[in-house]
């Protein structure tokens, strides 16, 4: 038996999934990733593209699988980590975390811009140690 990543359009997984195991076939959902499912099917790959949300495919090695199945780990962040910003507006800029929010899913970075410090808030997931 062969094994597929699906994607699929994110938020209907469950849906692709029910009509998946109408016809027998067994799927996964990678933990903490949308938009994907893991396949374990011998049905021919034409007749997945014709289900209704299903984006692409591929043919996936085990290896492949293992790393979207392993847990997701977010790193530890701490007050005054240096960090660099991932994504948005300053991705690419450098800076120290002021504060962290909350039950930690969010932090306040305080950034050089202009030749004065700005703090911006953001999600710990858009930052990573430098």
């Amino acid at each position: 038996m062969q094994q597929y990543i699906l994607s699929v359009v994110s938020g209907k997984e469950k849906v692709v999934r029910a009509i998946l195991s109408k016809s027998g076939v067994e799927c996964r959902t990678p933990p903490s990733l949308s938009g994907y499912l893991i396949l374990d099917a011998s049905m021919p790959p034409y007749k997945i593209y014709e289900l209704p949300h299903v984006i692409g495919m591929v043919l996936a090695t085990p290896d492949q699988i293992e790393r979207l199945m392993a847990p997701y780990k977010p790193a530890k962040i701490e007050t005054g980590m240096r960090v660099q910003v991932l994504r948005g507006d300053y991705a690419g800029l450098y800076g120290r975390i002021r504060r962290i929010i909350g039950n930690g899913n969010e932090v306040i970075v305080d950034l050089g811009l202009y030749g004065r410090m700005a703090a911006i808030r953001i999600s710990c997931d858009d930052v990573e140690q430098a």
